[in-house]
């Protein structure tokens, strides 16, 4: 990181922890938000966008994981003991297997390389229209494949099937849980102006920072959660800022568009329609909701909690419904396809 980065992020840490957080987080989240930490390395969740392995590449990665793989899927019933003991020396072997291929050891983990079987992908690809879109679009934006990249896509290939993009032109845009802007880096390159407000974990929203600052256009200006008041004033056709939750009451704000991918069912239920409930008060008639969320999570690794949040319990009146579906993508997804995530795409009606 340049001097210049590196002091920006030093104000923005004393920012957010100077400040109340502003929501509660489920221990699920209590967990999983120490991957997002400054204090140590980390793969980020593997949620970073691939700028620098080709699919060529990638797909001898995928071709030879695949062999060394075979010792797990054969043994599935053996001990747990055995299988930690299988998963380590499989880990071992496909990290250097990433090395020799792709030149870095911890590529496959931070891309998701290592995880689910690339004719996942052929197959899905088989069923959806995506193929020339999505290639289209890391070609042109000197992007290359990795799980999160091709999931957002898909995510934004729905949201293209039902509302008109010119419909967001100029418009405020609202995303909570943007974690490393995976999404809001497409929708940023499909737009010609936008104000983009990104609200996430202290230590999520810092990364999300980075990671938009290697991969959106230099015409988009970027604000950590301290320069609030700078965006405000801005006058940058395409800007994005990165707040933290206590930070949505400071917005005196329409909100046009609104979205949240994947992290509302990784909170209890209250927090979520506490978040839904602040955000139809700043929405208007017509403007619209795009949630993407597991039908029913747990949101424990214990398993004798029933915390559960599940998605008919979102308070979504005040919505007309666009679109309900299940989302297809994941449904070609090993082990994941028996917890869904279901489509909700909504327009503010009038009450």
């Amino acid at each position: 990181m340049t001097t210049n980065i590196e002091e920006e992020l030093k104000q923005a840490l004393r920012f957010v922890e100077n400040s109340e957080l502003g929501t509660k987080m489920s221990p699920l989240w209590e967990e999983m938000s120490k991957d997002f930490s400054f204090d140590r390395p980390s793969n980020l969740r593997d949620y970073s966008i691939n700028r620098e392995h080709d699919f060529s590449r990638v797909s001898r990665f995928y071709k030879f994981a695949k062999k060394i793989k075979f010792l797990s899927r054969n043994w599935i019933r053996v001990s747990n003991v055995f299988l930690n003991i299988i998963n380590g020396v499989e880990k071992f072997y496909v990290s250097i297997l990433s090395q020799l291929i792709l030149g870095d050891s911890k590529a496959s983990q931070r891309y998701s390389f290592d995880i689910y079987p690339l004719e996942a992908y052929e197959e899905h690809q088989k069923q959806v229209n995506i193929v020339s879109d999505y290639e289209s679009y890391n070609s042109k934006n000197n992007i290359f494949f990795s799980h999160n990249n091709y999931k957002s896509y898909t995510y934004f290939h729905t949201l293209k099937k039902f509302i008109n993009l010119e419909n967001l032109e100029s418009k405020n845009i609202l995303e909570i849980g943007s974690g490393l802007f995976n999404f809001g880096t497409i929708v940023s390159k499909n737009l010609d102006r936008f104000s983009y407000y990104c609200i996430d974990l202290p230590d999520v929203a810092l990364r999300g920072y980075l990671s938009a600052k290697e991969n959106v256009d230099e015409d988009v200006e970027l604000f950590l959660p301290h320069q609030l008041d700078a965006f405000k004033k801005s006058l940058s056709k395409k800007k994005v800022i990165f707040l933290i939750p206590s930070q949505l009451d400071n917005l005196d704000i329409n909100i046009d568009f609104f979205i949240n991918h994947e992290s509302f069912s990784e909170m209890n239920i209250e927090t979520v329609n506490d978040y839904l409930s602040k955000i139809k008060m700043r929405m208007t008639e017509g403007s619209h909701i795009f949630l993407v969320n597991r039908f029913s999570r747990l949101q424990s690794h214990s398993a004798k909690s029933f915390d559960y949040t599940n998605f008919l319990d979102y308070e979504l009146d005040g919505f007309y419904k666009i679109c309900f579906e299940v989302e297809k993508f994941r449904s070609f997804l090993p082990v994941q396809k028996d917890f869904p995530n279901v489509i909700f795409i909504g327009q503010k009606d009038s009450s």
